[in-house]
């Protein structure tokens, strides 16, 4: 009976260390609160992004010089890609 006992207390004492320790629920909020703080970042980057293409596609469309739309078109395409890694 006694033996029981014992296992049970140190089995207590094992998940109280590792919810102390590992899952510290300070540190999950603030793991949780950054994830969220990034996310909406990385959301209001890529808007702006997503303006700044329209914009330049429009003056390429516009150009009639064919290095002037091949720059754009290529500052255009950067931005494309760095919102898909956004």
């Amino acid at each position: 009976m006694y033996f029981a006992t014992d296992q049970l207390a140190a089995a207590d004492n094992v998940i109280t260390r590792l919810t102390e320790g590992i899952l510290n629920w300070r540190s999950l909020l603030s793991l949780a609160v950054c994830l969220g703080l990034a996310l909406l970042i990385g959301r209001i980057v890529a808007w702006l992004l997503r303006r700044v293409v329209t914009i330049i596609g429009t003056r390429a469309d516009k150009s009639q010089n064919l290095d002037t739309v091949n720059r754009l078109r290529r500052i255009e395409t950067f931005l494309v890609l760095s919102i898909a890694v956004i």
